[in-house]
């Protein structure tokens, strides 16, 4: 039985802003994949981030692509009102813990003067992602 339920402004609002947050972070991963490869972009960095674009290795760009890319999926799953958008957003989540620790050990943080708010953000945002996927096909917002 296919029931159709109106559901809640709520939901689309949460699923849109999702999908245009987690198109920032794919935004971000296509334009640091680009930067060892722009020698302008490049030249316009301190020798340590230079160093850290030169040195990032494969894994954790395979990491951060996963991040993103499962968040932006999962985040059309959620428009799509799809469960498998849970799984998705649970790779994600680890992904972007994963992605923090790597972070956290080769110091970049500090070399790219970001600090620990912005990392600190993604992570509760991919966790409450997650938790609305699972909340929501709770109530059966997601077949």
């Amino acid at each position: 039985m296919n029931e159709t339920r109106k559901l809640p402004i709520w939901f689309w609002i949460v699923a849109v802003v999702a999908i245009l947050w987690n198109l920032m972070g794919v935004a971000a991963f296509g334009y640091d994949l680009t930067v060892p490869g722009n020698a302008e972009t490049m030249a316009s960095l301190t020798e340590a981030q230079q160093d850290l674009y030169r040195n990032q290795p494969f894994y954790e760009k395979i990491v951060y692509a996963l991040a993103t890319i499962c968040g932006l999926l999962a985040s059309i799953g959620l428009v799509l009102r799809k469960r498998w958008s849970i799984l998705l957003f649970m790779v994600s989540l680890m992904a972007v813990i994963l992605q923090n620790v790597f972070g956290y050990f080769n110091n970049a943080y500090e070399i790219m003067g970001t600090g620990y708010v912005l990392p600190a953000l993604v992570v509760l945002i991919a966790a409450f992602l997650l938790w609305f996927s699972r909340s929501t096909a709770a109530r059966g917002y997601l077949t």
